[in-house]
């Protein structure tokens, strides 16, 4: 009996291979989106959770009356040693010093930024899988690092280097009574221990070496990075109201904060991977991944449910038949269930050959590193049976019910009067989502263009890279002169738009720019009111500042005002209107201008529209001419600047985009077969109208005029909710473009024009039957 159900199952298919085709597509390309979604979102699940020894273990953080927001990063690590030796519930510290080390003497060698210096307990707080060696004993011996497997691979082109030496150098920090002293010493270091990184986690580095008791207070001009384990009796809630309200004096001008360290992986970071010991993915990006694999996965499931609810409507009388001949109902559901398994198995295992071919190009797309082993790890495997399992129960269950509630003469004489609003509603529903995702990333990539493009000649204005600060300053300055030659470079400053210092000022931060004469020109700065700089030396104690610095300060008539930032004092001589210098979500900063012949010494110029590419070869070659063998210059335009600042928002807008286009191609293909099966099923109704007069062009439309308006219901319903999406994401921006009602009514046009266009083209070809035919 089994053998006659896959006959019967294989002949379907092949009787009815549209279907077929399309059901195939459609599962494919969602089970394919849907799984690689998924495992992402589990991924950085696991990533969040894989390194953590203790579960009452915090990341320190303070908050001084000037912050906004409270700080990761400590000037010492001395707040750890004191709150060990002053609260007893702190069981234990560890403390990360950031390290800039050096693997040659040779100036132009950047400095390595991924080292760091670390208490031997670190192994306590943290569960690090080792290729070998001892960690704590490596932290614990001087002249001993511990190395991970990327960073092993990539110096000494092996996985395990043990036993192996490099010389590093790196900065000792003194004070000479005015200001700290950095010199240089290089020491060899033996690799006594080496860190599996292949799964990731969220510590980012490179090279770990043991931080020594006597260098955990002093202050080096890095970051140190704080951990503490709490008694597991104590709350973190309760200890910071202890610390808080017994205003110890070390702590008196700040405010402590601890993060648990299960928390620190998922959180929001200026860059999508900050320059810091911690690793952080943005929560809502992982919340936008899964809420967009449930989209995809909603819209594959009914372009199936769609597809085999008209197959099996059509087969009814078929199965009625089979039930005549002595077919027990328990089999029917056998069969339906096997064939639509049969079916969702079958492009599964298309899937996993498509997201073997496609993981790399999704883990640079979301700057991650999924592997096919990630399918089968944690909870991945439940949730994909889960989600099959969906896929393979509910198409058969309308049959399955139908059959089970109604008599066989109701099955064969197929009465079925809800079939069409079943239909309907999924059509409906499928255009919905597509209308929702796609007018969303039109509004987003609105504001993402208006954030990139946010300063005047934002892409004409070009920053000179790497290769200009490898050489002297008097080649650079020659260079720098000689720019003027080529005829397409129509400015220059020295100065950049972001600000190149902050001071404290009032229990507020001020951030600072050193502009040049060409600043203001420049960059289309305007003053509100005021002058420029005065000539000469005058002009070096004289400030421009922006619009909320007046505001922090509650200055009404700011000209001639006077402040003090440190041993200097400034007179208010102008003021410009605020502009963005950073991320458009963040808020606009109190900032002044001072005057500086060399700016905030950068090498920037601006161009001729559209000569980007000749400006370059020139430039080069130039430098060639100055600096022969030097590194080439790379360029980098403000536009680009501000595309780094916002790095998350258009990862957001890219993942949109792609999916939302895969959505409006599943709704295609589930039209298409819904169009063809309505064609199929009329085809007796059409020939009658062709007979009795009516034209090819009125029974077209007669055919399309239903999915048309299916798709003006799905407008109806998305346009509003796409509205709601865009303003909520559009309330994280200071700055942001206005949602206009365009975007609204070209994707409604857009959406019928592509339900026309599937529906049409079988609506024509079926108007163009001979009515003789169709009737034998």
């Amino acid at each position: 009996m089994q053998n006659v159900q896959f006959k019967i199952i294989f002949r379907g298919w092949i009787k009815n291979k549209t279907y077929t085709l399309i059901s195939l597509i459609s599962l494919i390309t969602g089970i394919t989106c849907c799984t690689l979604l998924v495992t992402f979102v589990i991924h950085e699940y696991n990533i969040a959770h894989s390194i953590l020894n203790s579960k009452n273990s915090y990341l320190v953080q303070e908050q001084r009356k000037q912050d906004v927001h409270p700080n990761d990063a400590f000037i010492s690590g001395e707040s750890g040693v004191q709150l060990k030796n002053i609260y007893p519930e702190v069981k234990a510290y560890c403390v990360f010093r950031n390290e800039h080390l050096l693997f040659s003497e040779k100036a132009e060698e950047p400095d390595y930024m991924d080292a760091y210096s670390v208490t031997p307990n670190f192994t306590d707080f943290f569960k690090l899988p080792l290729l070998s060696g001892d960690l704590r004993k490596t932290l614990s011996s001087p002249n001993e690092i511990a190395v991970t497997r990327s960073f092993a691979r990539q110096q000494f082109g092996i996985a395990n280097p043990i036993g192996k030496s490099l010389t590093l150098g790196r900065y000792i920090v003194h004070f000479d009574g005015e200001k700290n002293i950095y010199q240089k010493i290089f020491e060899p270091c033996t690799i006594t221990t080496v860190i599996d990184d292949s799964q990731k986690n969220f510590l980012h580095f490179g090279i770990l070496r043991g931080l020594p008791d006597e260098e955990i207070s002093k202050v080096t001009g890095f970051s140190f990075y704080i951990f503490i384990e709490l008694s597991s009796k104590v709350t973190a809630p309760n200890f910071l109201t202890k610390i808080n309200d017994r205003n110890e004096e070390v702590f008196k001008d700040r405010t402590i904060h601890l993060k648990p360290v299960e928390q620190l992986y998922f959180s929001k970071a200026k860059y999508l991977y900050e320059d810091g010991l911690i690793f952080k993915r943005d929560p809502s990006f992982v919340y936008l991944g899964m809420g967009v694999a449930i989209l995809i996965f909603i819209i594959a499931c009914f372009n199936h449910i769609n597809i085999c609810l008209t197959r099996t409507i059509q087969q009814l009388k078929t199965t009625g038949i089979q039930l005549i001949s002595g077919e027990s109902k328990q089999g029917i559901r056998k069969q339906l269930i096997m064939e639509t398994g049969l079916l969702v198995m079958f492009s599964f295992i298309v899937s996993i050959g498509i997201i073997h071919v496609l993981i790399p190009y999704f883990n640079t797309f979301i700057t991650s590193d999924l592997s096919l082993s990630d399918l089968h790890a944690g909870y991945t495997p439940l949730v994909l049976i889960l989600l099959l399992g969906t896929i393979i129960i509910i198409p058969p269950l309308y049959v399955i019910l139908k059959i089970n509630k109604n008599s066989l003469s109701e099955i064969l004489k197929n009465e079925n009067k809800q079939k069409t609003v079943l239909i309907r509603n999924i059509v409906i529903i499928q255009f919905t989502i597509s209308i929702i995702l796609t007018t969303t990333v039109v509004n987003i990539h609105h504001q993402m263009d208006f954030a990139t493009h946010c300063r005047p000649h934002a892409n004409e204005i070009l920053i000179l890279g790497w290769g200009l600060y490898t050489v002297e300053d008097e080649t650079t300055k020659a260079f720098y002169d000689q720019l003027s030659s080529i005829p397409e470079i129509t400015h220059r400053t020295m100065s950049a738009i972001t600000q190149n210092c902050t001071y404290g000022l009032d229990n507020m931060y001020v951030d600072c720019t050193d502009a040049d004469l060409s600043f203001f020109d420049f960059y289309d700065i305007q003053l509100l009111e005021g002058r420029l700089f005065s000539p000469g030396k005058q002009g070096l104690h004289e400030a421009i500042v922006n619009e909320t610095f007046l505001k922090k300060q509650g200055i009404t008539e700011p000209l001639g005002k006077t402040f003090q930032t440190g041993d200097e004092t400034y007179t208010i001589v102008g003021v410009v209107a605020d502009y963005p210098r950073n991320k458009l979500t963040r808020e606009i900063t109190p900032l002044f201008i001072r005057f500086s012949d060399t700016g905030s010494e950068r090498h920037i110029i601006r161009i001729q529209p559209g000569s980007r590419k000749i400006v370059e070869e020139k430039i080069n070659a130039l430098w060639e001419q100055v600096a022969p063998g030097a590194i080439e210059i790379k360029t980098c335009s403000l536009s680009e600047r501000y595309m780094e600042f916002h790095e998350e928002e258009l990862q957001v807008m890219k993942i949109l985009s792609i999916f939302s286009y895969i959505s409006i191609l599943l709704a295609g293909l589930g039209l298409f077969g819904l169009a063809w099966f309505s064609v199929e099923n009329r085809r007796k109704e059409i020939s009658l109208r062709k007979i009795n007069g009516a034209s090819e062009n009125q029974i077209t439309v007669l055919l399309c005029t239903r999915f048309i308006k299916w798709i003006l219901i799905a407008f109806c319903i998305g346009a509003p909710i796409a509205y709601y999406c865009s303003a909520q994401w559009l309330t994280q921006f200071v700055y942001k473009n206005e949602i206009s009602p365009v975007s609204f009514i070209f994707i409604g046009i857009e959406a019928v024009v592509i339900g026309t266009l599937t529906v049409a083209w079988q609506a024509f070809k079926a108007s163009r039957m001979n009515p003789v035919d169709t009737i034998k």
